[in-house]
């Protein structure tokens, strides 16, 4: 799966990592995988309230316990988040989108948490 994955290429290097190699899809995992940091210190910092992932939903639920692991009691419709993730391929059908969402997001997030983000490039 990861090789059908790298035949969809970008040149420049969107989330900052210094790998061009992977394609745009592991340009948007490491943009994501940045986002969930940034939202998850938002959330704790700024928000009062910790969050986690719910994979299967794919949303963001309030998590009191601070574990990061969404609980049964806490996957409800009135306890979610919603999250770029919603679109796992978008990294084919719509990249620059996928891209764009994601470097505009992390700013923001960045300003008021004062997360390090001034590496990643908007396509």
């Amino acid at each position: 799966m990861d090789a059908l994955r790298d035949i969809c290429t970008q040149h420049r290097d969107f989330a900052g990592t210094g790998d061009r190699s992977g394609g745009v899809h592991s340009e948007i995992s490491a943009l994501q995988g940045q986002f969930l940091d940034a939202i998850r210190l938002y959330a704790v910092e700024i928000a009062g309230t910790p969050i986690a992932y719910a994979s299967g939903f794919p949303y963001f639920f309030a998590d009191p316990s601070g574990t990061g692991e969404s609980t049964p009691d806490q996957i409800t419709r009135d306890n979610r988040y919603q999250v770029a993730a919603k679109d796992p391929g978008g990294y084919m059908h719509n990249p620059r989108y996928m891209l764009q969402r994601l470097n505009d997001t992390l700013p923001d997030l960045a300003g008021v948490t004062g997360l390090d983000v001034p590496h990643i490039s908007r396509p």
